[in-house]
C-alpha cells in the first residue's frame, strides 16, 4: 500500500512539474485605468478625468511591447500608438525601446521606468534614473488592469 502512495505521489508531482512554464508576469495585454501626467510640480492632466470616453490597450509579449489608445478631450479625438521592444534591466526597472510610435519624433528614443504588479493591476511609472529613483516634479504613472 505504501508503494501505490508513493508512486501515485511521484506520478503527481512529476505531471505538476512538467506543467507548462508559467509566464512573466508583465506578459498579456492590459486596459489603461489611470494616467497622471506631472510636469514642473504640477498636474497636467489625468485620465480619466480630462479624457472622458477615452482608452488605451497595451499588450506585452517575449521581449516586445505594444501600445494603441483613443482619446477624447472636449471636442478633439485623438488616435494614437506605438510600440518597440522591451527588456528587463535590474529588479523591476524596464525599458521601452520606442521603435513605433504616431508621434514621429518620439521614433528611436528609450523611456527607463518601474513597472510594479499588485494581483491584476500593474503600475509604470517612467521616466526613472538607472537606479529606479523618479523625479517626483516630471514623471507619468499609468494604472492598468490585466485583461487575459
Amino acid at each position: 500500500m505504501k508503494a501505490k502512495i508513493t508512486i501515485c505521489l511521484m506520478i503527481s508531482f512529476i505531471t505538476l512539474s512538467c506543467g507548462q512554464q508559467k509566464k512573466n508576469s508583465i506578459e498579456g495585454a492590459w486596459n489603461l485605468v489611470y494616467d497622471l501626467k506631472v510636469s514642473a510640480d504640477t498636474i497636467e492632466w489625468e485620465f480619466p478625468k480630462d479624457f472622458p470616453g477615452g482608452s488605451e490597450l497595451k499588450i506585452w509579449s517575449k521581449g516586445y511591447v505594444l501600445y494603441y489608445g483613443h482619446w477624447k478631450m472636449d471636442s478633439a479625438v485623438i488616435d494614437g500608438g506605438g510600440g518597440g521592444p522591451y527588456k528587463k534591466l535590474n529588479g523591476n526597472i524596464f525599458e521601452e525601446s520606442i521603435q513605433y510610435f504616431s508621434v514621429p519624433s518620439v521614433v528611436g528614443s528609450h523611456v527607463r521606468m518601474l513597472l510594479e504588479i499588485k494581483n491584476d493591476t500593474l503600475v509604470q511609472t517612467y521616466p526613472v534614473d538607472e537606479n529606479g529613483q523618479i523625479d517626483k516634479s516630471n514623471y507619468r504613472e499609468q494604472k492598468r488592469v490585466r485583461l487575459d
